[in-house]
């Protein structure tokens, strides 16, 4: 009886400590299963995380490249090309209106109607200018004083017309000198403020590129270490070898990288031909023609009666902007020819002749200055139309290459959101069971 006593309590101490020791077990093995159910579920989160991480570069990229197109190609570029044409309109209403002084009958009523035609595209281009600000009262107020000085030299013009004889002629003058001393100096400035911000704009966004390409490396780079991780965690945890998933989910994000730089390389080389070559150029261009008007003007102004310029700086300056230019032949020899025909008028003039100096400065046939004039700025519209569609083009092309940016990463996105699922529910599903 004693013996059995005795034994007792040893079986049961015995089975105590196997109770023990399996409950121990079961609750280790409950909490493994909770702490990898956590982590697996907390990889799931880091990757969307990620994702999202991938995804907000990637949106900011496009935005930024967005309003730099925008900037370029929409606000900046065309304002200045039209405040160029704006101030070559001018000059072209001054001379035609210089050229009605100093001609009779049809031909008279023939420069007048040109300067009405040039005048009216002058006020719709300040109109459709007065409607786009883009770049507040640094724009405006240049806008403003062009448009009062405008008005002066509007009211000088009647005036001319309305006056007879010598007076007119003084009158005309006074016209062209307002133009020239009040009105094109705001056109300039105007310019300028689109152009200043342009190139503003393409020097912030070479800048500004480099920083853009290393956050979307960076947020690919992040993405692509975290994949690599949790199938490190997979095969450490679950004897994985490979989760396909994830390896595509690596190609995926691989892919995105490399169509993301080549698009903005790509968009970088259409924004750096439209700013630097194609609208440079288009501005050079339009600053020929407008400084050709010029002389033009000083041409007519001395066949009104006035002195001829001892250095003619007008002729001077139009010459060397065609010779840097570095026009088409049929430019230069245009330019050579007015240039001719303008040595002949102010000999005539000199000489005394001044009917047979109108005659060839104000004519318009073959031979005579006006019609060399025209075939000069023919020539130069031909240019100019050819960079203008450059630069459309570039433009263009930028568009449509960034259009293809929202998609690309809509598309990734979604493509790795079913991925990571893949990858991480089949494991969460198989260890819950």
């Amino acid at each position: 009886m004693t013996t059995r006593m005795t034994q007792i309590p040893a079986v049961v101490g015995y089975g105590g400590v196997a109770s023990g020791g399996f409950n121990a077990g079961t609750r280790n093995f409950r909490h493994q299963i909770k702490s990898t159910r956590w982590l697996l579920i907390g990889a799931f989160a880091a990757l969307v995380v990620a994702l999202g991480g991938l995804a907000f570069t990637g949106y900011a990229t496009y935005s930024y490249y967005g309003n730099t197109l925008r900037l370029i190609g929409v606000n900046s570029g065309p304002s200045i090309i039209a405040s160029s044409r704006m101030r070559t309109l001018m000059a072209d209403a001054s001379a035609s209106a210089i050229n009605a002084g100093l001609r009779e009958g049809a031909s008279h009523d023939l420069f007048l109607n040109q300067y009405s035609e040039a005048m009216d595209q002058v006020h719709a281009s300040l109109i459709s200018a007065a409607l786009n600000i883009t770049y507040g009262q640094e724009e405006r107020e240049p806008l403003y004083q062009l448009m009062s000085a405008l008005s002066d030299y509007e009211r000088k013009i009647g005036v001319a017309w309305a006056t007879q004889g010598p007076a007119a002629t003084a009158r005309l003058q006074e016209a062209a000198q307002a133009l020239q001393e009040r009105v094109l100096p705001e056109v300039a400035e105007l310019e300028q403020v689109s152009l200043r911000n342009l190139r503003n704009a393409y020097e912030r966004h070479r800048e500004s590129g480099q920083k853009r390409s290393v956050e979307l490396i960076v947020s690919g780079v992040a993405i692509l270490s975290l994949i690599v991780l949790v199938q490190w965690l997979l095969v450490r945890r679950f004897r994985r070898i490979l989760s396909w998933p994830l390896l595509a989910a690596v190609v995926v994000v691989a892919g995105y990288l490399m169509l993301v730089t080549s698009l903005t390389e790509s968009t970088d080389e259409d924004l750096r031909a439209a700013s630097q070559h194609s609208f440079e150029r288009v501005h050079d261009l339009i600053g020929i023609k407008s400084a050709a008007f010029d002389a033009r003007i000083e041409e007519g102004l001395t066949l009104l009666g006035g002195p001829i310029p001892v250095d003619e700086l007008a002729f001077a300056r139009a010459s060397a902007m065609v010779q840097i230019a570095a026009l088409m032949p049929a430019g230069q020899q245009a330019w050579s020819q007015y240039n001719a025909l303008h040595k002949d008028v102010v000999h005539l003039k000199t000489s005394g002749r001044r009917d047979e100096a109108i005659a060839v400065g104000a004519g318009f046939e073959p031979g005579q200055s006006g019609w060399a004039f025209d075939q000069f700025i023919a020539a130069l519209d031909t240019a100019s139309f050819r960079q203008q569609n450059d630069f459309d083009d570039a433009i263009t092309h930028a568009a449509q290459r960034l259009s293809r940016f929202p998609w690309l990463l809509l598309v990734t996105v979604l493509l790795m959101l079913v991925l990571i699922v893949l990858a991480i529910r089949p494991r969460l599903a198989e260890f819950r069971t």
